[in-house]
């Protein structure tokens, strides 16, 4: 066990004996501490978190957002286009629905299959992190998770919370986003 400041911290003795590498500077391999060459961390490489865009490259980039339009995205169950029903879970969603919106009329509708599926855990937080890159800034979702809300939040992206099975044009048009 280690004291870093306040924080107890526990590491792995992976280099046991080996000069600096020794007690707490470990290269980094498994799970022992160190990050890349040395220092404290979880061993997976530099830095702490993940590189997204590795994972989001097998999405598509978007054409940029029209001027004095708003990109809007939606978690899908189906690829039938506004009239698709919002998808219970937002990261796991089958389809990820991008509609541009210019004063009131939409300007572009685009349904994109979800290739981020297989991955074993944070795929919201990479879906997340895809939209923002892509200029959307409102999503339309019935769940997200405290990771995926915390991105969000931190990107200023407006959230609205619907039931699942809601058609999103239903959504769109009774919250004002669209005329009817």
């Amino acid at each position: 066990m280690l004291y870093v400041g306040k924080v107890l911290k526990v590491c792995a003795i992976t280099h046991f004996g080996k000069g600096m590498y020794g007690w707490f500077f470990g290269r980094g391999q498994g799970r022992g501490c160190g990050r890349g060459g040395g220092g404290f961390g979880w061993g997976r490489g530099k830095g702490w978190g993940r590189d997204w865009a590795q994972y989001t490259q097998s999405l598509p980039n978007l054409e940029p957002v029209p001027n004095g339009c708003e990109r809007i995205a939606a978690g899908v169950d189906t690829g039938h286009g506004l009239n698709s029903p919002v998808s219970p879970r937002f990261g796991r969603a089958p389809y990820i629905l991008v509609v541009d919106v210019c004063n009131g009329e939409i300007k572009n509708v685009k349904t994109i299959q979800n290739t981020l599926l297989d991955m074993p855990r944070g795929v919201g937080v990479a879906i997340a992190q895809w939209l923002i890159n892509n200029g959307v800034k409102i999503i339309i979702t019935s769940n997200i998770g405290p990771h995926v809300e915390e991105v969000i939040s931190q990107a200023g992206l407006k959230v609205i919370y619907v039931e699942p099975g809601i058609p999103v044009m239903q959504v769109l048009r009774s919250y004002g986003l669209v005329r009817s």
